[in-house]
C-alpha cells in the first residue's frame, strides 16, 4: 500500500514546498497590515463572533491572523492549513478511487488554487480555514461507513454545525460533496441521502433566516467572507467564486475516474506516476507567476506598508519601480520625501498630476483616506485634525490595532487622558497593541510624567487648535506655522501648496516663513519657480530678491531654447522638453490639473460608506 501512495506523498510535499515558496514571497505581513485584522481577547469580542453564521471561524482566523506580523510565522499558518486540507482531500481521493496518477494531479488543484487568491492581499484568511473544516467533516464520513443510518445522521448534524461555524456558502460545498460521494453506493443509497440534503440545503439556511439571524435571504445561503470596511472588501472574482466548486469538482471526477478500470494499468508506470504530477504542479505555479501574480500591486502593498513602518529610503525606491500614476503612491512618496528633509528639492520627482490631491487627501472624502490623512496630519503636528481623521477610521475598523493607537497617542497630546485610557484599555485586548500600551499607560495614569516623552513633547509643540472641519488644508498649514514658525513640514507642505495652485500671491506672502524653516540655501524647487515667475512677471520686486544658482539659469535657459524650437505647437514643445519632467517647468505647462483638468475620480458608493 505504501508503494502505491508514495507518488501522492509526492506530489503532497511539492506543492507545500512550492506553496510555501510563494506564500513567503507574498509576504503575509503585507496581508495584516493591508486588511488591519484585529482580535481581542475579551468575551465581548467573542460574544460578537458567536452572534451569526460564519462567526465561530472568522474569530479563529483573526487570532491566528494575528502572527501574520511575522512573515515567518505567518507564512507556516497558512502553510499548516493547506497541509491540513491536502491530507484530508487525498483520504477522500483515496477512499473513492485507486488511480494514483488521477488522485495525484487532483490533490493539487487545491493549494495552486488557494496561492492564486492570496495574491490578492484582501483575501481573507478565514476562507482556507472554513475550506479546511469542510474536508474534515467530509473526511469523517469515512468512520460511519459500516452504517448508512447512522452516517446520514452525522452528515446532517456536520451540516448544521457546519452552517453556524462557518456559513452558508461552505455549507452549500459540504452538502453538495457529501451528494457526490453518496455516488458510490448503491442506488437505493443514492436516491435518499441525495434528496434528503437536497431538502436539508434549502430549509436549514431558511430557518436560521427566520427564526435565528437577523440577515438577508442572500447572506443565509451564500455569505461566504466576513464583513468588512467598504476599503478592506475583497473583491469576489469569477475565479474567486469558482473555487467554491473545487472540492467537489475533485470530488466528481475521482468518482468518474474510478469507473474506468483502463485506467487503472497507469498505476503500474512508476516514471509516470513519480514525475507526471510533480511537472503538473510546476506548471500550475508557474501560470500563476505569469498569468496571476502582478508585481504592481504587491510594490504598491510594500509602500504603504513601509510608509506606515517610517522607512522612508524604501518608500522612495518602490515608488520608482511603480509603472502607471497612482494618488496613493504620489501621497505616500510626498509623505517620504518630506521626512528626508527633501520635499522642495525633489517634489516632481515623482509625477503630481494631481497637483494638491497628491499632497492632501481631504476631498474627495473616501473611506480609504481617513487612516492615510489621519497620518498626515500626525506628521505635520495638526493633532486635532489626526484625531478627526482617526475617529472617522475607527467608524470603519472598530478594533484596528493601528487606529486604536493612533486614537491613544492623540489623545493623550490632547491631554484627554479619560479618551486615552479608554482606547488603550481595548488595545491592550489585542496580542499586537499590548507592548505598545503597556509603554503608554504610564504616561495616562501619571499624566505629569507625559510631557517627558519626546514624540508626545514635540507634537504638542507643533499642535494648534483650528477653528472647525471646514478649513482647506493650506488655512491649516498656515495655521500651525502662526504658533510655530518653525514647523519645517508645514511649511514644505505649504509652498508645495501655493506651488502647485501656480499661486504667486500666496508663494510670495508665504515666503514670510522660509527664514525660520532652517534652510541653508534656496531648494531647487523654490529656485525654479522663481525664474520661472520671473520671466513672467520681470518687474517683481519679490523675485527679483532672490539669488538664484548658476545652473538653475542655465537649466531655464536651456528649457526655453526648447520651448521657442516648437514654435507653439504644445506636443512638440512636451516632447522636447522631455528632459525636463522633473522641474516645476515642465509640471506648470504640461502635467498640472490645473493645465489638463484632470480629477480624481471616485464611485459614489465610496464617498457614502
Amino acid at each position: 500500500m505504501s508503494k502505491k501512495l508514495k507518488p501522492e506523498f509526492i506530489t503532497i510535499i511539492s506543492s507545500i514546498l512550492f506553496s510555501a515558496v510563494f506564500i513567503y514571497f507574498l509576504n503575509p505581513e503585507l496581508h495584516y497590515h493591508i486588511q488591519q485584522i484585529a482580535w481581542l481577547s475579551d468575551s465581548g469580542f467573542l460574544k460578537y463572533y458567536l452572534g451569526f453564521a460564519g462567526g465561530t471561524v472568522e474569530y479563529f482566523a483573526l487570532l491566528l491572523s494575528q502572527f501574520f506580523t511575522s512573515r515567518v510565522f505567518g507564512s507556516l499558518i497558512i502553510i499548516a492549513a493547506l497541509t491540513v486540507s491536502l491530507f484530508f482531500l487525498w483520504k477522500i481521493s483515496v477512499s473513492i478511487s485507486k488511480n494514483v496518477l488521477i488522485n495525484s494531479i487532483l490533490i493539487c488543484i487545491f493549494p495552486i488554487a488557494m496561492v492564486a487568491l492570496l495574491i490578492d492581499y484582501r483575501f481573507y484568511f478565514s476562507v482556507i480555514l472554513n475550506f479546511t473544516i469542510v474536508l474534515l467533516f467530509l473526511y469523517s464520513e469515512q468512520f460511519f461507513r459500516h452504517s448508512e443510518k447512522v452516517k446520514s445522521v452525522f452528515i446532517l448534524l456536520s451540516a448544521i454545525i457546519l452552517y453556524y461555524i462557518s456559513g452558508g456558502t461552505y455549507f452549500l460545498v459540504y452538502i453538495i460533496s457529501s451528494s457526490l460521494l453518496a455516488l458510490t453506493k448503491p442506488r437505493k443509497i443514492q436516491l435518499f441521502v441525495i434528496s434528503t440534503l437536497a431538502l436539508f440545503s434549502f430549509f436549514i439556511p431558511v430557518l436560521f433566516y427566520k427564526f435565528v439571524f437577523s440577515v438577508s435571504i442572500e447572506q443565509a445561503f451564500l455569505k461566504a467572507t466576513p464583513d468588512v470596511a467598504p476599503m478592506l472588501r475583497y473583491n469576489q472574482s469569477i475565479f474567486f467564486k469558482a473555487t467554491y466548486f473545487i472540492i467537489p469538482l475533485i470530488i466528481l471526477i475521482s468518482i468518474v475516474s474510478s469507473k474506468f478500470t483502463g485506467l487503472k494499468s497507469i498505476n503500474h508506470k512508476k516514471k509516470i506516476l513519480q514525475f507526471l504530477p510533480v511537472v503538473l504542479i510546476v506548471i500550475g505555479f508557474t501560470s500563476i507567476w505569469f498569468l496571476v501574480y502582478k508585481p504592481q500591486s504587491k510594490i504598491k502593498a510594500e509602500i504603504d506598508y513601509y510608509a506606515h513602518m517610517g522607512e522612508w529610503d524604501k518608500v522612495i525606491e518602490l515608488t520608482g519601480q511603480v509603472d502607471d500614476y497612482d494618488r496613493m503612491i504620489n501621497f505616500q512618496y510626498n509623505r517620504a520625501i518630506s521626512y528626508k528633509n527633501e520635499m522642495l528639492d525633489k517634489l516632481f520627482n515623482y509625477p503630481q498630476l494631481l497637483g494638491i490631491q497628491g499632497l492632501f487627501l481631504d476631498k474627495p472624502f473616501t473611506s480609504e483616506v481617513a487612516l492615510a490623512s489621519s497620518d498626515l496630519y500626525f506628521d505635520l503636528g495638526n493633532i486635532d485634525e489626526s484625531q478627526r481623521f482617526a475617529f472617522e477610521a475607527q467608524t470603519l475598523m472598530h478594533f484596528s490595532p493601528r487606529v486604536l493607537s493612533r486614537l491613544t497617542i492623540n489623545s493623550i497630546i490632547l491631554e484627554n487622558y479619560n479618551s486615552a485610557k479608554t482606547f488603550g484599555n481595548v488595545l491592550m485586548a489585542n496580542p499586537n497593541g499590548e507592548k505598545w500600551i503597556n509603554e503608554m499607560m504610564p504616561l495616562i495614569e501619571n499624566p505629569e510624567t507625559a510631557a517627558g516623552n519626546p514624540i508626545i513633547a514635540e507634537k504638542r509643540k507643533l499642535s494648534n487648535k483650528p477653528e472647525g472641519i471646514f478649513l482647506t488644508p493650506r488655512d491649516k498649514l498656515v495655521g500651525l506655522l502662526e504658533k510655530n514658525p518653525g514647523n519645517k513640514k508645514a511649511f514644505d507642505y505649504l509652498i508645495a501648496f501655493d506651488l502647485m495652485e501656480h499661486d504667486l500671491a500666496a508663494f510670495s506672502k508665504h515666503m514670510e516663513y522660509f527664514p525660520k524653516a532652517g534652510y541653508k540655501k534656496l531648494p531647487l524647487v523654490i529656485e525654479e519657480a522663481v525664474i520661472l515667475f520671473l520671466s513672467q512677471r520681470p518687474d517683481n520686486e519679490f523675485l527679483k530678491s532672490f539669488s538664484l544658482s548658476a545652473n538653475t539659469k542655465e537649466r531655464f535657459n536651456d528649457f526655453a531654447k526648447l520651448m521657442q524650437s516648437a514654435k507653439g505647437d504644445k506636443q512638440k514643445a512636451r516632447q522636447a522638453t522631455e528632459a525636463f519632467r522633473e522641474s516645476y517647468w515642465y509640471y506648470v505647462l504640461f502635467s498640472s490639473p490645473l493645465v489638463t483638468k484632470v480629477q480624481v475620480e471616485t464611485r459614489p458608493s465610496e464617498a457614502n460608506y
